[in-house]
């Protein structure tokens, strides 16, 4: 308990400081993050240690520049969306592609875009959401943030109470249906209330839908950081932080959230 009110003391001094401040906070956390999810193949002898470096090293290049790339859009009036279209989503379909005809097999072509494409691209995709309408819009991505925690605070308690039928059984044993449909009450009443806390670029109605997606995709990103993680026979990516884990087990459901979020912003 006294870890994540830590950690959501970091998050919001650094979102309410300044923008790069929080930016800074994003490049930290991706960097231990990808750390993390690298060395459980390493500890699984599945890649070799220099492999893992030049993974990290391209990956996390490849981050930074799109990243810098999606900031120098919006800071110097150039056609935001027309990066989109012609860098990031060729670089998103090609991973997806590759990963597909791999079939997820752990290999290191595999590994390298599943960290690009897991890992890096949501964390890329912060400043979307940050700057949605050209504005530094913090109320918004806590708004997105409070969705997601509240998710999964109802979806803990909602499950471990009354939770008796299983979601996904051979993937997560310990994820109900229960639990899952408290999850989505819990997000929905988060989503009713943000318009009334805060003064938002979205109706209440987009928050509603926007609620939807965020509680639905926070159970995919778990449900795919446990396959993961039972694939690797694991519990945990890491140990950094007391009773939690690692990062990544703080953030596996966002970085499913973040891609839909900026994906919902870009089209309404």
């Amino acid at each position: 308990m006294l870890s994540a009110a830590v950690l959501g003391v970091i998050f919001l001094s650094a979102l309410w400081l300044n923008q790069w401040a929080f930016y800074a906070l994003m490049i930290i956390t991706l960097t231990v993050a990808l750390h993390e999810f690298l060395m459980l193949f390493v500890k699984n002898n599945l890649i070799q240690k220099p492999t893992k470096g030049l993974i990290f090293i391209v990956t996390w290049a490849m981050g930074l520049l799109m990243f810098v790339g999606i900031l120098a859009n919006i800071k110097y009036g150039f056609n935001f969306r027309e990066f989109i279209k012609f860098v990031i989503l060729p670089i998103v379909a090609f991973s997806i592609t590759v990963l597909f005809n791999l079939k997820l097999k752990f290999s290191n072509d595999s590994i390298f875009f599943l960290s690009l494409l897991w890992i890096v691209f949501p964390f890329v995709l912060c400043p979307v959401i940050l700057n949605y309408q050209g504005l530094w819009q913090k109320e918004l991505f806590l708004g997105v943030m409070m969705i997601s925690w509240s998710a999964d605070i109802f979806a803990y308690f909602v499950g471990s109470s009354i939770g008796r039928h299983k979601l996904i059984e051979r993937v997560s044993p310990n994820k109900t249906i229960e639990g899952a449909l408290g999850g989505l009450m819990g997000g929905l009443a988060v989503a009713f209330v943000i318009p009334k806390l805060f003064d938002t670029p979205l109706t209440p109605n987009q928050w509603m839908v926007l609620g939807i997606i965020i509680v639905v995709v926070s159970i995919l990103g778990d449900l795919f950081e446990s396959m993961i993680k039972r694939n690797l026979g694991v519990k945990d990516s890491g140990t950094l932080i007391p009773g939690h884990g690692g990062v990544l087990d703080r953030i596996d459901s966002l970085l499913f959230v973040l891609p839909a979020v900026a994906a919902y912003l870009y089209f309404i």
